[in-house]
């Protein structure tokens, strides 16, 4: 829909066309229900626009808000006030959740805040999660160039970042209670839809270091959505109880594996080698293959290469044991990034994973990865009695061939 005061696309070409035409440049742009709207200088719009923050309390007030408020990330200092469009409501509750079991409350809960409609609102440059590493330097940038709100893609969805102040009209506290108050809630259906991206717009997700990438295929049974949901919500089980006989490593353009790639004397990966791999993957024809993101610090390096029994991998896994007594492994839901779909070329993203652990994510993790240590040392303790037993079988061996020999020859 489009007119000489005001434009509404999805297609990101058009975007794209639009942001790079200086006819546009002073026209005001937002993302509304995933619409690219752009408006212009003349065009007439009476009501506010409504964000969300989450993990606020009831004495939450304007002055409250640091727009330069800092966080840490990766183990990196970040800045940035953080809030979300109407279409994204419940991602604000999901913040609050974590927040009041961080702290052990019950208090925390959502700012609505309605912010001026001619309030200017910009789409930074970079793919998702750009928007989640900003600097106070980059803010202070942005605001100089008389930017109100600035806003991208992350993993969550889309996300503005407040810059000033003087645009809000209102805010209003909603406690916890309110998250599904059908007077307040977004669309149900616009919640139910399925969310894609391609290769290229995950690339900075897949370049990050840190982390090791697995791919497995779902073979030519497992090609339908209900597996696909059936693993995101469920985790995804491995044969043997093991990660390493059932996935393969994915060439992923991190500056980690380049490193290596270059020592061994290997081309560097980029997204076109991934996209390759994904396109031909071995396993039994796939056409889905599921991508999982584990931080290669809880990867247990003195455990067996086989990781039978979830001994190198334990630390992402759940274990079900059955009324018999065997023991299943899955792969944590919140390791699964998505889903690569050969057909459509696009990943579906996985709404149980968690780019950043939770507190109780990572508590378990750090657990689960305890329990692999502990299950190495004792393999090899249980191997080094082996090995002990062995040799003093061989000993013994040795000296009654000895007393045989003398016994023979009278020595």
């Amino acid at each position: 829909m489009s007119n000489d005061k005001f434009i509404a696309t999805k297609d990101l070409n058009e975007v794209t066309r639009i942001h790079s035409n200086p006819k546009y440049s002073m026209w005001r742009y937002e993302i509304v229900d995933g619409e690219h709207r752009f408006y212009s200088p003349n065009y007439k719009k009476e009501k506010t626009i409504t964000f969300y923050h989450g993990g606020a309390t009831k004495d939450f007030t304007l002055d409250s808000i640091d727009i330069y408020r800092p966080s840490i990330k990766q183990g990196k200092n970040y800045a940035g006030f953080y809030m979300f469009g109407e279409d994204k409501r419940d991602k604000s509750f999901n913040y609050a959740e974590m927040a009041n079991s961080r702290l052990g409350i019950n208090e925390a809960g959502v700012i609505k805040i309605e912010v001026d409609v001619k309030a200017n609102i910009y789409q930074i440059q970079g793919g998702i999660g750009k928007i989640d590493r900003l600097k106070k330097e980059e803010l202070e940038f942005y605001k100089n160039q008389g930017i109100d709100i600035i806003t991208g893609k992350s993993f969550d969805g889309q996300q503005y970042v407040l810059l000033n102040k003087d645009v809000i009209k209102s805010i209003d506290f909603q406690s916890m209670e309110k998250r599904y108050n059908n007077d307040e809630i977004i669309n149900e259906n616009a919640q139910q839809q399925d969310n894609y991206m391609t290769l290229e717009e995950l690339e900075p997700l897949l370049s990050e270091d840190g982390y090791f990438f697995l791919g497995h295929g779902t073979g030519r049974r497992g090609n339908s959505e209900e597996i696909v949901e059936s693993i995101f919500s469920e985790g995804l089980r491995t044969k043997d109880n093991s990660l390493s006989l059932t996935t393969i490593g994915l060439s992923t353009p991190s500056s980690e594996l380049k490193k290596i790639y270059k020592e061994i004397g290997l081309p560097e990966p980029n997204i076109d080698d991934l996209k390759k791999q994904l396109n031909n993957w071995q396993h039994l024809d796939s056409k889905k293959i599921i991508i999982a993101r584990i931080p290669t610090e809880y990867i247990n390096q003195m455990a067996d290469n086989t990781d039978l029994g979830g001994e190198k991998y334990g630390a992402f896994m759940i274990e079900e044991i059955e009324s018999n007594g065997k023991t299943t492994n899955y792969l944590d839901p919140k390791f699964i990034v998505g889903c690569f779909d050969v057909e459509k070329q696009v990943v579906k993203l996985n709404k149980n994973f968690e780019k950043n652990l939770s507190e109780s994510s990572l508590k378990k993790m750090k657990e689960n990865y305890k329990k692999t240590l502990e299950k190495t040392q004792t393999r090899l303790k249980d191997l080094e009695e082996v090995l002990i037993m062995n040799e003093l079988n061989d000993n013994s061996e040795q000296i009654i061939d000895d007393n045989i020999s003398r016994n023979k020859y009278n020595i």
